[in-house]
């Protein structure tokens, strides 16, 4: 007769959860050192990467280091400050050469409008006037070169501020002494 075994079923059972257990446990196992590394190897180089952020903090806070960087900032404050001036007389510059009206080319058409008897004993410039002094035997040349002057465009008035009748010593003639003043146009 044959035996029969009424607990075979749970014999199985029992077996095949061993198995499962032992796949468990070696999962588990093997996540922990899986996690442990990981968690090893992020430790050590976080630790290697804050060794040299420290290393290169002292670096930045050496001597040598430092006065380095306070000369930068120096060199970088003076530039800041002779961009500051450059650009000042950059428009400084601008002005004058915009002012700059009284050039030879003026000049020359002065000499131009002189009258053959009439000679200067002063030009006097400045940035919005030319003042002439000077001697002609005749009135009307004095006359002809206000006339003269007027025609030119550079300036917005010409007037003769005072004619006087001398006694030349040299020529033992009577002279005109005379003083005309021109006021330049403005220039925007």
């Amino acid at each position: 007769m044959n035996d029969f075994n009424f607990f075979s079923p749970y014999i199985q059972i029992k077996k095949t959860s061993r198995t499962k257990q032992r796949y468990i446990v070696i999962t588990v196992v093997t996540g922990i050192i899986v996690v442990g590394g990981i968690s090893f190897w992020t430790n050590y180089n976080l630790n290697k990467i804050m060794d040299e952020i420290s290393q290169k903090e002292e670096y930045l806070k050496s001597a040598e280091i430092v006065k380095n960087i306070q000369g930068l900032n120096e060199k970088k404050r003076n530039i800041d400050i002779l961009n500051e001036y450059f650009h000042l007389v950059s428009e400084i510059n601008n002005d004058i050469s915009r002012m700059d009206k009284i050039g030879i080319d003026l000049i020359n058409t002065i000499a131009g409008s002189i009258p053959k008897d009439i000679s200067f004993d002063m030009l006097s410039i400045d940035i919005k006037n030319i003042q002439i002094q000077g001697k002609s035997k005749e009135r009307l040349s004095i006359a002809e070169f206000q006339h003269n002057l007027k025609s030119v465009d550079e300036f917005n008035r010409v007037h003769v501020v005072d004619i006087s009748k001398e006694y030349s010593k040299e020529t033992e003639d009577e002279i005109y002494v005379f003083v005309i003043k021109c006021t330049l146009k403005d220039v925007k």
